[in-house]
Protein backbone atom coordinates (compact mmCIF):
# COMPACT_ATOMS: atom_id res chain seq x y z
CA UNK A 1 0.00 0.00 0.00
CA UNK A 2 1.06 3.15 -0.86
CA UNK A 3 0.86 6.40 0.69
CA UNK A 4 0.08 9.90 -0.97
CA UNK A 5 2.46 12.92 -0.51
CA UNK A 6 -0.29 14.32 1.81
CA UNK A 7 -0.74 11.34 3.82
CA UNK A 8 2.99 11.47 4.62
CA UNK A 9 3.08 14.95 5.08
CA UNK A 10 -0.10 14.45 7.63
CA UNK A 11 1.69 11.94 9.44
CA UNK A 12 4.77 13.75 9.50
CA UNK A 13 2.55 17.15 11.15
CA UNK A 14 0.78 14.89 13.44
CA UNK A 15 4.34 13.42 14.65
CA UNK A 16 6.21 16.44 15.31
CA UNK A 17 2.39 18.03 16.93
CA UNK A 18 2.65 15.10 19.15
CA UNK A 19 6.28 15.16 20.05
CA UNK A 20 6.03 18.98 20.71
CA UNK A 21 2.74 18.25 22.84
CA UNK A 22 4.90 15.57 25.36
CA UNK A 23 7.42 17.67 25.25
CA UNK A 24 5.65 20.48 26.75
CA UNK A 25 3.78 18.27 29.09
CA UNK A 26 7.23 16.86 30.22
CA UNK A 27 8.60 20.92 31.02
CA UNK A 28 5.03 21.46 32.81
CA UNK A 29 5.71 18.14 35.23
CA UNK A 30 9.14 19.25 36.21
CA UNK A 31 7.91 23.17 37.10
CA UNK A 32 4.57 20.99 39.00
CA UNK A 33 6.74 19.15 40.86
CA UNK A 34 8.61 22.33 41.97
CA UNK A 35 5.80 22.85 44.05
CA UNK A 36 4.55 22.15 47.43
CA UNK A 37 1.14 20.91 48.44
CA UNK A 38 -0.14 24.09 49.16
CA UNK A 39 0.09 25.64 45.79
CA UNK A 40 -2.50 22.47 44.90
CA UNK A 41 -4.78 23.23 47.53
CA UNK A 42 -5.43 27.09 46.50
CA UNK A 43 -6.33 26.07 42.39
CA UNK A 44 -9.75 26.99 41.28
CA UNK A 45 -11.12 23.18 40.43
CA UNK A 46 -14.36 24.09 38.52
CA UNK A 47 -16.45 20.83 37.97
CA UNK A 48 -19.37 20.34 35.88
CA UNK A 49 -22.32 20.06 38.08
CA UNK A 50 -24.91 19.93 35.04
CA UNK A 51 -24.58 16.92 33.49
CA UNK A 52 -25.56 19.03 30.74
CA UNK A 53 -22.39 20.57 30.88
CA UNK A 54 -20.16 17.46 29.98
CA UNK A 55 -18.87 17.27 26.92
CA UNK A 56 -19.94 14.31 25.48
CA UNK A 57 -17.50 14.14 22.55
CA UNK A 58 -14.92 12.99 25.20
CA UNK A 59 -16.90 10.19 27.12
CA UNK A 60 -18.45 8.94 23.40
CA UNK A 61 -15.02 9.50 21.55
CA UNK A 62 -12.69 7.51 24.06
CA UNK A 63 -15.51 4.80 24.63
CA UNK A 64 -16.27 5.32 27.96
CA UNK A 65 -19.86 4.47 27.55
CA UNK A 66 -20.23 2.11 24.73
CA UNK A 67 -23.47 0.27 25.02
CA UNK A 68 -25.34 3.78 25.85
CA UNK A 69 -27.14 5.67 23.13
CA UNK A 70 -25.44 9.55 23.16
CA UNK A 71 -29.23 10.38 22.65
CA UNK A 72 -30.36 9.22 26.26
CA UNK A 73 -27.28 10.46 28.34
CA UNK A 74 -28.79 13.54 29.37
CA UNK A 75 -31.74 11.46 30.73
CA UNK A 76 -29.95 8.63 32.36
CA UNK A 77 -27.11 10.55 33.84
CA UNK A 78 -26.82 12.50 37.49
CA UNK A 79 -24.08 14.43 39.11
CA UNK A 80 -24.15 13.73 43.10
CA UNK A 81 -21.81 14.88 45.42
CA UNK A 82 -20.50 12.26 47.61
CA UNK A 83 -17.42 11.78 50.20
CA UNK A 84 -14.52 10.49 48.45
CA UNK A 85 -13.11 8.33 51.20
CA UNK A 86 -17.03 7.08 52.18
CA UNK A 87 -16.78 5.80 47.98
CA UNK A 88 -13.18 4.52 47.93
CA UNK A 89 -14.02 2.54 51.45
CA UNK A 90 -16.99 1.02 49.83
CA UNK A 91 -15.36 0.54 46.55
CA UNK A 92 -12.38 -1.20 48.02
CA UNK A 93 -11.58 -3.42 50.75
CA UNK A 94 -7.76 -2.54 51.20
CA UNK A 95 -6.78 0.19 53.06
CA UNK A 96 -3.05 0.30 51.67
CA UNK A 97 -4.24 0.05 48.16
CA UNK A 98 -6.77 3.34 48.81
CA UNK A 99 -3.55 4.88 50.10
CA UNK A 100 -1.05 3.69 47.18
CA UNK A 101 -3.88 4.19 44.47
CA UNK A 102 -5.39 7.70 46.16
CA UNK A 103 -2.42 8.95 48.73
CA UNK A 104 -3.30 11.87 50.53
CA UNK A 105 0.31 12.50 51.00
CA UNK A 106 2.68 11.77 47.45
CA UNK A 107 1.28 12.54 44.26
CA UNK A 108 3.92 12.41 41.54
CA UNK A 109 5.54 8.96 42.75
CA UNK A 110 3.64 7.27 40.13
CA UNK A 111 4.44 5.45 36.68
CA UNK A 112 5.72 8.59 33.71
CA UNK A 113 2.14 7.67 32.08
CA UNK A 114 0.70 8.30 35.22
CA UNK A 115 2.46 11.81 35.99
CA UNK A 116 1.60 12.83 32.72
CA UNK A 117 -2.11 12.47 33.36
CA UNK A 118 -1.97 14.49 36.23
CA UNK A 119 0.17 16.94 34.25
CA UNK A 120 -2.47 17.25 31.94
CA UNK A 121 -5.16 17.42 34.82
CA UNK A 122 -3.62 20.58 36.48
CA UNK A 123 -3.01 22.05 33.11
CA UNK A 124 -6.70 21.72 32.59
CA UNK A 125 -7.46 23.34 35.87
CA UNK A 126 -5.00 25.94 35.44
CA UNK A 127 -6.71 26.46 31.88
CA UNK A 128 -9.95 26.85 33.75
CA UNK A 129 -11.92 24.30 32.20
CA UNK A 130 -14.41 22.87 34.25
CA UNK A 131 -13.56 18.41 34.69
CA UNK A 132 -15.76 15.76 34.18
CA UNK A 133 -16.56 14.57 37.37
CA UNK A 134 -15.36 11.06 37.81
CA UNK A 135 -17.96 8.22 36.35
CA UNK A 136 -19.48 5.27 38.66
CA UNK A 137 -20.48 2.83 37.35
CA UNK A 138 -22.39 -0.79 38.44
CA UNK A 139 -21.10 -3.14 35.74
CA UNK A 140 -18.56 -6.38 35.53
CA UNK A 141 -14.90 -5.93 35.62
CA UNK A 142 -11.49 -7.41 35.04
CA UNK A 143 -11.38 -8.15 39.39
CA UNK A 144 -15.09 -9.07 39.72
CA UNK A 145 -15.22 -12.84 38.44
CA UNK A 146 -17.91 -11.80 36.28
CA UNK A 147 -19.65 -9.96 39.28
CA UNK A 148 -21.53 -6.49 38.94
CA UNK A 149 -19.56 -4.26 41.28
CA UNK A 150 -19.67 -0.59 41.77
CA UNK A 151 -16.15 0.78 40.01
CA UNK A 152 -14.76 4.03 38.76
CA UNK A 153 -14.73 3.64 35.50
CA UNK A 154 -13.50 6.83 34.65
CA UNK A 155 -11.65 9.57 36.57
CA UNK A 156 -9.28 7.82 38.81
CA UNK A 157 -6.79 10.55 38.67
CA UNK A 158 -9.19 13.17 39.30
CA UNK A 159 -10.14 11.26 42.38
CA UNK A 160 -6.75 10.83 43.71
CA UNK A 161 -6.36 14.54 43.04
CA UNK A 162 -8.93 15.50 45.15
CA UNK A 163 -8.12 13.44 47.89
CA UNK A 164 -4.44 14.75 48.03
CA UNK A 165 -5.44 18.46 48.15
CA UNK A 166 -8.11 17.87 51.00
CA UNK A 167 -10.98 17.80 49.49
CA UNK A 168 -13.53 15.65 51.34
CA UNK A 169 -16.68 15.43 48.87
CA UNK A 170 -16.70 15.55 45.24
CA UNK A 171 -19.16 15.34 42.36
CA UNK A 172 -19.90 12.32 40.67
CA UNK A 173 -21.17 10.85 37.12
CA UNK A 174 -23.42 8.23 37.85
CA UNK A 175 -26.23 6.31 36.25
CA UNK A 176 -29.73 7.45 37.76
CA UNK A 177 -30.87 3.68 38.50
CA UNK A 178 -26.90 2.56 39.88
CA UNK A 179 -27.22 6.10 42.21
CA UNK A 180 -30.48 4.50 43.73
CA UNK A 181 -28.66 1.31 44.18
CA UNK A 182 -24.78 2.97 45.43
CA UNK A 183 -26.90 5.19 47.94
CA UNK A 184 -28.29 2.61 49.73
CA UNK A 185 -24.75 1.56 50.53
CA UNK A 186 -23.18 4.74 51.16
CA UNK A 187 -26.01 5.63 53.90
Amino acid sequence: MELSEEEIQKFWEEKLANEAYFRRLSADEVEYKKKDKSFFTNLNIQWCTEVSEIDTAFLFEDRKFTLLDADIFFDAYTIVNINIDRVLNFLFDDASFIERRYSKTKLWDQTDRENYKYTKLLNYINDGQALCPPILSYRKNEFSDGKLVFSIIDGNHRTAFSRYIGLQEINFLIHKNDWKNLKLHLE
